[in-house]
């Protein structure tokens, strides 16, 4: 084994874990970078670690705005500060636009092209910091060395929006994990008011693409006709549109929305029937692993990321397609058993989907550029 001195050293900025207190790209590299301490024979090391403590300031006092600032701006000069010359920059948002250095390669990871893609799917008041992520991402990934996908999917849009650097970059697809969740102990849950008798699950965003309303006018369909469920949402306050539209469907008894940590939510998934995931579009869907890691069966739409991931171990139904997803609701509330019978040969295949597995791959990445 090489001497430490003699190791490559990976470099993580701060940006995301300043951006995000919680999310899909937060994690991404919060189980990246955490796997560095059990690989001990690896000829990379990083020193990023601090960066997983890090939170985006909950006060709005200035001295909060500048210290963040502050350390933003410090993690993204500290590679051209290092005195080992064998330096990997892996960038972990869009923040650092106009790093450039002979001697240190930039890897960026893309997660999506929704804001390329799909202008439409945002509000117009999101118009303006949209075309700004739009340009950012563009001066990022034709500055970069090296370009991680999430998805084949993902890939594909990406090379969509910049054929021009098809063989021009390597771009490398790599999968995120979905076991982080089950190395988390709830021996001290604080017990969370759910159901077991077909309690849905919905979590994350509610943003128009999510296709959260979509979801509200099913069960308000299925509420019709007299079927047993509760739905359980994970993530912010419902807003007046959406509080409107539960009362509209008559949902009011039926929809629940906490905000639990990860311990809770280890508890919240166990004690669901099955996880919905209505979405237009995503880059990959951590939700539909984290759910088959619990054996928790998946509805989800169609979109081609979903089919990737999930593959032949979930059910499917059309985007944007309510009749179809009230049909697949009612063909789950009627037949459980068909949902775990699919879910039922995905062993193997989630234990191919772990983090130390993207960790590995994303190691062998980084040996083209050493």
């Amino acid at each position: 084994m090489k001497k430490k001195s003699e190791k490559i050293e990976i470099y993580y900025d701060a940006d995301i874990f300043l951006a995000q207190s919680y999310g899909g790209i937060r994690t991404y590299f919060h189980n990246l970078i955490s796997k560095f301490t059990l690989d001990l024979k690896s000829n990379f090391q990083t020193r990023s670690y601090k960066y997983l403590k890090l939170n985006r300031g909950k006060n709005k006092f200035l001295i909060s705005f500048f210290y963040n600032k502050l350390v933003l701006f410090l993690s993204f000069i500290k590679p051209l500060f290092f005195k080992n010359k064998k330096i990997i920059y892996h960038a972990t948002h869009v923040g650092n636009l106009f790093f450039r250095n002979p001697n240190i390669k930039k890897i960026i990871t893309v997660h999506d092209m929704i804001h390329e893609l799909y202008p439409n799917y945002f509000d117009r008041n999101y118009q303006n910091k949209r075309k700004f992520y739009v340009l950012a991402k563009k001066i990022n990934i034709l500055n970069a060395s090296g370009i991680i996908t999430i998805s084949e999917s993902t890939k594909n849009d990406l090379l969509k929006v910049y054929p021009q650097i098809e063989n021009k970059v390597p771009i490398q697809v790599i999968h995120h994990g979905g076991d982080h969740l089950l190395k988390i102990s709830d021996i001290n849950f604080n017990p969370i008011n759910v159901k077991n008798d077909n309690n849905f699950l919905y979590i994350g965003a509610r943003t128009k693409y999510k296709g959260f309303k979509d979801l509200l006018e099913a069960l308000g369909y299925i509420n019709q006709y007299k079927y047993n469920f509760q739905l359980t949402c994970i993530g912010s306050n419902f807003s007046k549109k959406e509080q409107y539209l539960i009362f509209k469907y008559k949902l009011e008894n039926l929809i629940k929305i906490i905000n639990p940590n990860d311990k809770e939510l280890c508890k919240v998934y166990k004690l669901s029937s099955a996880l919905i995931y209505p979405s237009w579009y995503e880059g990959f869907g951590l939700p539909i692993l984290e759910a088959m890691n619990f054996n928790i069966p998946v509805i989800c739409s169609n979109i081609s990321s979903s089919k990737e991931i999930g593959k032949e171990y979930v059910s499917y139904f059309e985007k944007k397609s309510v009749p179809s997803l009230v049909n697949s609701l009612i063909e789950f509330l009627d037949n459980k058993s068909n949902a775990y019978e699919k879910l039922s040969s995905s062993k193997n295949y989630l234990k191919e989907m772990t983090w130390f597995n993207c960790y590995k791959k994303t190691i062998d990445f980084y040996s083209k550029f050493t």
